[in-house]
């Protein structure tokens, strides 16, 4: 008639709540019952007369004690949500953390990939730069004009004379 599913639950809660109430019963029972013995071991001709009151007392006590299982039910099926909804949160806080490491870890490799990078075009730069100011040195005509942004010649300047007496050679090119 229900779902396998439903039917399982119901049939577990069922199950959950007579447990409870068999042992609150059981509980009350024999706590009356000692009661009762020694009243009764007290007043020897008073076993009609207390057993009326004592299976009224105890009818009472089975209601009270059938809310009371209830609630115990009722609390522990609460308990149990609450416990499978904070290890889902926790299992997707742990899943976010995952994600967050896994992409700090990709933020971190492209960070150096980028340093690399700028390191390498550092590098490059220093280099074109010592070799323009190399190429300046070896041809003194050409200087930067800052003001125009180009390269202009330079007048040459007078030729030294070696220790040997001839006359240095400049290079063009």
């Amino acid at each position: 008639m229900l779902p396998r599913r439903f039917s399982e639950a119901v049939n577990f809660r069922v199950a959950h709540y007579l447990v409870v109430l068999v042992s609150l019963l059981v509980l009350l029972a024999v706590v009356l019952g000692v009661v009762y013995e020694q009243q009764n071991a007290l007043h020897a001709g008073a076993a009609k007369q207390l057993a009326e009151p004592f299976l009224q007392a105890f009818a009472l006590l089975s209601l009270a004690a059938a809310v009371g299982a209830r609630w115990i039910v009722l609390g522990s099926e609460s308990r149990q949500m609450a416990e499978d909804e904070s290890n889902r949160q926790n299992q997707l806080l742990t899943r976010e953390i995952e994600a967050h490491g896994r992409t700090d870890a990709a933020l971190q490799r492209a960070k150096d990939l980028a340093e690399a990078a700028n390191q390498g075009q550092d590098t490059l730069r220093d280099r074109h730069d010592a070799r323009a100011a190399h190429a300046a040195e070896q041809h003194p005509r050409l200087h930067a004009d800052p003001a125009e942004g180009r390269t202009a010649a330079r007048p040459a300047a007078p030729r030294r004379s070696t220790p040997s007496g001839a006359a240095a050679s400049t290079c063009t090119g």
